[in-house]
């Protein structure tokens, strides 16, 4: 049996007993495997899936194969059930923001905090019971959060003074200091944490950092640069380098929203460079690192892309989509491999006027290019001097036959050939280029160290790029004799 739904369905519930399910999307000639989830549900066996949207005029076709069910037994409980289910989003209502594990605020309405001898209790504002948990699963932020604003925010200032109020308070209890802040509920952990409220949660992760980016003219306060940084919407396509990238420029900016992209799962092989946990090993890149983001700032919206890029959702990605409350993004960050997508992502940026910034770990050399498209969309695909039907040419080579040589061969084409500036790494590059023949390991080697300096150069450009500061076209940082070189 085959059921067809419209790219936009994000979630179905159905009653079935034993039942395997495929999503075939035949334009992108990929199979997506899908977890299933069986739970009770008033005697009856619910089975919960996703659909991750696919391009725009596009069907999905979910293949059903059964079990010990009649084909018109289905049929007949299909017709049953909506074709969709609104799904539930706790920063207002978005699906766009929506992934597996994604944080959930309770008792939004207020709450009470009740220290018993089972453990924790949480009720509603009026006392009712809400839920009872261990000790070792409930965190408390607000003396960590307290603690460093006041070390941190300067006496006498109108902020200081505003916040000494609310220590006072907390301090003497002359409010009910049981209910105060959010409680946010972490899915995957079981984890309940209380945070201070958004805005002395937020204040106190900028608070080091808030009056270190200024406009060139440096005519902006920092609550002026704070209000452009907030509006920004970086969007980062790769979460392998990218993971530091969103980092960096999460730390730097502190979006109210930001996006990120990657339909790969870590290995173990990506340690050597990412830090990552055993229990985040084998998942989604993309869902992993919002999960890392939103572990510490829950008021962070991230859109997630966990199918990766794609001809279907690159309008989503750069240009937005107000029908599912996905902004445009300000700054795109290219941290992908594949040869396609970074073409796909330049063109389209450039189409919409967006800045792309790139930065990339070459040995034991970072570079980081900056392609203003949005001062000047008449500008190449590539810095450096090739044209877009000579880059286009080694793409093409490359979707022709994807060897690690070719995919070299574009990678230089794309930023250059600093690397012969790195001997150990110009041994390897080279071998594969013109001999064809991989050294002991296949892969593309990697060092730990260059990609937090290349994630470092990203997250410096970003926020200036915000500001309206001009950046060299390309910066290239030899780290092992601290060598800088700018072109343009």
């Amino acid at each position: 049996m085959f059921a067809y739904f419209s790219h936009d369905l994000i979630r179905q519930y159905f009653r079935f007993d034993d039942i395997f399910i495929h999503l075939y999307a035949s334009r992108l000639f990929q199979v997506f495997r899908m977890s299933i989830e069986t739970r009770e549900n008033k005697d009856r066996n619910v089975l919960r899936f996703r659909v991750a949207p696919q391009p725009s005029n596009h069907l999905v076709a979910v293949h059903i194969r059964h079990f010990n069910v009649e084909e018109d037994q289905i049929n007949a409980r299909f017709s049953e059930f909506p074709k969709r289910i609104p799904t539930i989003d706790c920063h207002n209502g978005t699906s766009a923001t929506d992934y597996e594990g994604k944080p959930e605020f309770l008792l939004p309405e207020g709450f009470q905090i009740r220290d018993r001898d089972g453990g924790i209790e949480l009720a509603d504002r009026n006392g009712k019971f809400f839920r009872m948990m261990e000790r070792k699963n409930f965190f408390d932020q607000l003396i960590p959060t307290m603690r460093g604003l006041l070390a941190d925010l300067t006496q006498g200032s109108p902020l200081a003074e505003s916040f000494q109020e609310e220590w006072e308070a907390y301090e003497e209890g002359e409010s009910d200091m049981s209910g105060y802040g959010t409680l946010v509920y972490y899915p995957r952990r079981g984890h309940v944490v209380r945070f201070a409220p958004p805005f002395w949660h937020r204040l106190s992760l900028v608070v080091r950092n808030g009056t270190l980016f200024l406009d060139p003219e440096m005519k902006l306060d920092w609550q002026k640069v704070r209000n452009r940084f907030e509006q920004s919407v970086p969007a980062v396509a790769g979460c392998s380098l990218g993971n530091h990238v969103v980092h960096a420029v999460v730390f730097n900016v502190r979006p109210l929203h930001v996006k990120i992209a990657d339909q790969d799962i870590f290995d173990l092989t990506n340690a050597n460079r990412m830090r990552i946990s055993y229990d985040e090993l084998g998942r989604n890149k993309a869902i992993v690192t919002a999960e890392q983001l939103h572990a510490i700032d829950p008021f962070l919206r991230i859109s997630v892309f966990n199918e990766g890029i794609h001809a279907g959702n690159i309008n989503d990605f750069i240009g937005g989509n107000p029908s599912i409350g996905e902004p445009p993004a300000t700054v795109v960050i290219d941290e992908v491999d594949n040869p396609d997508i970074k073409m796909l992502i330049r063109r389209k940026a450039r189409e919409l006027r967006k800045p792309v910034v790139m930065s990339s770990d070459v040995g034991s050399g970072a570079e980081r290019d900056v392609q203003r498209y949005d001062l000047d969309p008449g500008s190449p695909l590539v810095i450096g001097g090739m044209s877009d039907e000579e880059i286009s040419a080694v793409e093409e080579q490359y979707r022709k036959n994807p060897s690690l040589g070719n995919f070299f061969q574009f990678a230089f084409g794309l930023i250059g050939h600093t690397y012969r500036q790195m001997p150990e790494f110009k041994i390897i590059v080279e071998s594969l280029m013109h001999d064809g023949v991989p050294p002991e390991f296949g892969g593309a080697p990697q060092l730990g160290s260059t990609a937090m300096v290349a994630a470092g150069l990203a997250g410096e450009a970003v926020p200036r790029i915000i500001l309206g500061h001009e950046l060299k076209e390309r910066t290239f940082i030899n780290i092992t004799n601290a060598e800088r070189r700018v072109s343009r």
